[in-house]
Formats: structure tokens, sequence, C-alpha cells
């Protein structure tokens, strides 16, 4: 089956995707994505350099469709879907940089692009609202890769069918990923 079937067949409705929304990017496994559904967003979990030294989570905003923010770096991993609920520091604000940063040496914010924020320590598992993993994306520019996205979306499906109901979604697309048909799908 090539790609354009395989989206026809496993995206399903239309979803509007909420500006609001935060996204938390990082490398998949089962193991990892099981305990952040079950536990929330740990800085200790979160991937680079700040997760070991610094007691800040990245997340993001998609603030607009181009590939030249923070949110782009991210859209070769599943990220998680956070509500805008969430008490997050715009680290490109300069005077909140500079304050915290003259407040305490333990608080370190580093950022490239407007749509970074950060939140210290912990985000709650009830902040989480689903997984966006944009798949059509993904096997269109990497085709060569193909089985590894299906496997990484079949996994997905599985736990968020399991496990957690939570939605699996196509941000770029704004389109639901049908979980069954997923689990049902062979190559």
């Amino acid at each position: 089956m090539d790609v354009e079937n395989i989206i026809k067949d496993i995206e399903d409705k239309n979803i509007k995707i909420d500006k609001r929304w935060f996204y938390h990017g990082s490398p998949f496994t089962y193991e990892k994505y099981y305990t952040i559904l079950r536990e929330g967003i740990l800085a200790k979990n979160t991937r680079g350099t700040n997760s070991s030294k610094y007691n800040y989570i990245y997340i993001n905003r998609k603030e607009d469709d181009s590939y030249a923010s923070n949110f782009s770096n991210y859209v070769v991993y599943p990220r998680i879907i956070l509500n805008n609920k969430i008490k997050a520091i715009g680290v490109n604000d300069s005077y909140i940089k500079k304050l915290l940063n003259h407040a305490s040496r333990d608080i370190k914010l580093k950022t490239m692009h407007s749509d970074e924020y950060q939140v210290y320590k912990k985000i709650p598992p009830k902040k989480i609202i689903g997984i966006a993993f944009d798949i059509e994306y993904l096997m269109k520019k990497y085709p060569e890769n193909t089985d590894i996205y299906l496997n990484i979306l079949r996994e997905l499906s599985f736990l968020l069918t399991e496990e957690f109901d939570l939605p699996l979604i196509d941000v770029l697309n704004k389109k639901e990923i049908n979980k069954n048909k997923v689990l049902s799908l062979t190559r």
C-alpha cells in the first residue's frame, strides 16, 4: 500500500487545532510515553541538556504553519498535546528572563524560538489531552522510514486504545487518526 492510500485509510475526521495548545516533543519509546501518560511530564524525563541541570520542561505552541519554529524541530517525534491551562513562562519575554535569572542561580532559561515556553518541575497527566504524530508529513518527507513510522503509530495506537483514552492527531493535516484502523493495518 502506498503512502497516499495508507493516510487515506487511517486518517478520519477533521478536527480543530487549538492554537492555545502546548506540545512537548520527545523521542518515542513505549515505556517512556506510558510513564508520561501515567505520571505526567517531569523535568528529569525530558530530553536534552536542560533536563538534568535545570528544573524546567520545554514546551511549545504551534503559532503558525511555518517550519521556522521550535514546534517544527519536534515534528519527527510524537508530541504530547497539553491543554492551555498550564502555568508556562514565555522564555523570550526578556523581562521575565532577566527577573528569573537574577532571582536564583538554579533557574536558567534558554531559548532560540518565539514559540518556546517552560514549565517548572512537572506537568500533571490531567493536562495531557492527546498525542500528535504528523504521519503523512513524515512518510512523504522520509519514505525510507515508512516502516519505522508505522511501527511507532501502531505502538501509540495500542497505548492510546488499551491504556489511555486519548486521541491521536495529525496536527499538520488537522485530522484525527483512527487508532483501530492503524491496529488492523498490515504492510
